[in-house]
Formats: structure tokens, C-alpha cells, sequence
């Protein structure tokens, strides 16, 4: 959805990268980024793209799904490190569809296969 921030969850990036030991610069580093950047993300300032919080998460040592928050279907296709267009261009079907699911439009059944391959349920 345009102009709603990502269900990321900052504190769950500090803890983790605590536990594992790990500085923002080394973290910063793993991923090709600014250490600003991590501290940005840890300080709920901004929050990290889809596509990166797969790498991200395997910097500090956690499953994807440790980094959001919920269990809505936005909150797994983002889990999944996957942008509205990929992961509808992967069910094959537009991203506006694609986001009236996100936003509680029921998935049509001849969909809901694909979509738990792809986000899990």
C-alpha cells in the first residue's frame, strides 16, 4: 500500500544484532550499506526494503520472519523479502489485486494455492 511503512520491527533488529555480537557497521558491511542505514532501521527512522531483509536477517542471525511484525499477508509477502509487484507477478496476477488481498479482500481460491507456496500461511 502506498504510504504505509513496512511491518518491520526495529527492536527485534537490536536485539538480534546484540545477541549475535554484531556492531551496526559490521552488519552495515555484510550488506553493502552505510552503518547509518542499520542505525536508521534500529531507531524506526526508516525501515528496510523488502528485498533486503532476507540478507538482512541472515547478517544477525534470525529467520526473516523475526524481523516483522504480525502474521497478515502483507507482513509474510515482506517476510518473504518480496515487493507487491514481485510477489503478484509470481502469483500471476496485478499488483492492485495483488494489494486489495493485502488489504482484507478475500484471496480467490483458484490463488490460494500459489500464494501459500509462496508466503506461507
Amino acid at each position: 500500500m502506498p504510504g504505509q511503512r513496512p511491518p518491520f520491527n526495529a527492536e527485534a533488529l537490536t536485539a538480534a544484532r546484540s545477541a549475535a555480537g554484531l556492531s551496526r557497521a559490521a552488519v552495515a558491511e555484510h550488506l553493502g550499506i552505510h552503518r547509518q542505514r542499520v542505525y536508521d532501521w534500529e531507531q524506526g527512522a526508516s525501515t528496510p526494503h523488502a528485498r533486503q531483509l532476507p540478507a538482512l536477517a541472515e547478517a544477525v542471525g534470525v529467520g526473516a520472519a523475526q524481523l516483522v511484525t504480525g502474521r497478515s499477508l502483507r507482513s509474510r509477502r515482506y517476510a518473504a523479502g518480496l515487493t507487491q509487484e514481485d510477489a503478484a507477478a509470481a502469483v500471476g496476477v496485478s499488483r492492485p489485486e495483488w494489494s486489495r488481498w493485502e488489504s482484507g479482500l478475500r484471496i480467490p481460491q483458484r490463488y490460494a494455492p500459489a500464494v501459500e507456496r509462496l508466503v506461507g500461511g
